[in-house]
């Protein structure tokens, strides 16, 4: 039997496209984390910075978000054999210019997700930074994605601040 909370993010996310869970990495991981990635970073406005299961902060900090409730319900929707397809660190520079609403792939029509995000703050992401923010049911929507694609979608955005360790699951599919 699954406990309530990984029931609960199940449901939030089949539902809302997107749920959030704080205190998922301990800060001081979160910290060694975040010195790998921006040792690795090269001076830009956003990137992404891959991170390697060979290093042993990323790898501590993969295991726990793993034995967390963000992994018991990634094991729940996924299986236990589903793949880590992609380990990286989103890095923007201060002044960097919005990121645009978008959705990371296109509604297919599928009730059930083909993959899902995990997004975990190695630092805090208050409002003033401008965190990520997500148009909430718009991952199953056809017609949220139809206006997205025309510039023209009707939903508010809602923004996920986030503090040190918490982490964000998303469907993909959400814009």
């Amino acid at each position: 039997m699954l406990p309530a909370l990984c029931i609960a993010l199940a449901t939030r996310l089949a539902t809302d496209g997107v749920a959030k869970v704080d205190g998922v990495l301990p800060a001081a991981l979160a910290a060694d984390v975040r010195a790998v990635a921006l040792a690795s970073a090269v001076p830009a406005q956003r990137q992404e910075v891959p991170l390697s299961l060979k290093n042993d902060a990323v790898a501590s900090a993969a295991a726990a978000v793993a034995l967390s409730p963000v992994g018991a319900a990634l094991e729940e929707l996924c299986g236990g054999d589903a793949p880590l397809f992609d380990l990286c660190a989103v890095i923007s520079a201060p002044g960097a210019a919005i990121q645009p609403l978008h959705s990371d792939l296109g509604f297919d029509g599928a009730e059930a997700a083909p993959l899902y995000t995990c997004f975990v703050a190695l630092q805090e992401t208050p409002s003033a930074l401008g965190p990520t923010e997500f148009c909430l049911g718009s991952h199953t929507d056809a017609a949220a994605h139809n206006s997205l694609r025309a510039g023209a979608l009707s939903r508010e955005a809602v923004p996920f601040p986030l503090a040190v360790g918490a982490a964000v699951l998303f469907d993909p599919r959400i814009a």
